[in-house]
Order: structure tokens, then C-alpha cells, then sequence
């Protein structure tokens, strides 16, 4: 399609937030089979061992990080990152840094918890 205008890295870009968007729902999706809203990590839970709330809450999180659906969701996210090979070392970092954070945001989002 080189005779319409269209360049290389627009398609990258489309194939890439399409992908994105799709691995993002998958996450989600994942995280509320594993889950459900019977959660067996509910603050609610750990009350009579005395923990401070923000302890809690950030080992929660971590636990959570530790979980089946986010390595499922990291798998996901990472195997977005060869898109990135024909761009150079910079982009590639990006992708693997974005998918990290990526990953951190959707557990901390409030339709995982």
C-alpha cells in the first residue's frame, strides 16, 4: 500500500494499540475470572493479625502482581515488544518498561480489586 501514503510505522502503530487495547481487556477480564467477588485477599480478611492498612494494602497489591493473571498479563503484554525490534534498543526498552507499568496499572485499577 505504498501508493496510498500509507508508512511502515503507521500500520506498527495501529497493530500496536489495537493489540494493546485487546491484551489490556484480556488482563481484566482474566483477573475478575481468577478473583470473582469472593476474594480471598480482601483487607477485610487480615484484621485480626493487626497489620497496618498500608502494609496490607501494598502487600495485597504485590500478592496480587504475583498472581496468575499477571503473569498471564505480563506473557501478553511482552510479546508486543518484537513489534518494536525494526525501531531500535530505545523503543524496545519502552515497550518492555510500558508493558511493566501497564501491568501495574491495571491491577491497581478499580475493577480488579
Amino acid at each position: 500500500m505504498s501508493g496510498a501514503g500509507f508508512d511502515e510505522s503507521i500500520w506498527v502503530g495501529v497493530v500496536s494499540v489495537l493489540l494493546l487495547t485487546v491484551v489490556s481487556f484480556m488482563v481484566i477480564l482474566v483477573r475478575m475470572m481468577v478473583i470473582g467477588q469472593g476474594s480471598g485477599m480482601s483487607p477485610d480478611r487480615f484484621v485480626l493479625y493487626g497489620i497496618p492498612d498500608g502494609r496490607l494494602q501494598t502487600g495485597i497489591y504485590l500478592a496480587a502482581l504475583a498472581g496468575p493473571a499477571s503473569v498471564f498479563g505480563l506473557v501478553c503484554l511482552l510479546a508486543v515488544v518484537p513489534l518494536y525490534r525494526s525501531r531500535g534498543a530505545g523503543p524496545m526498552l519502552a515497550a518492555v518498561l510500558g508493558a511493566v507499568l501497564g501491568l501495574a496499572v491495571l491491577h491497581a485499577s478499580p475493577w480488579t480489586w
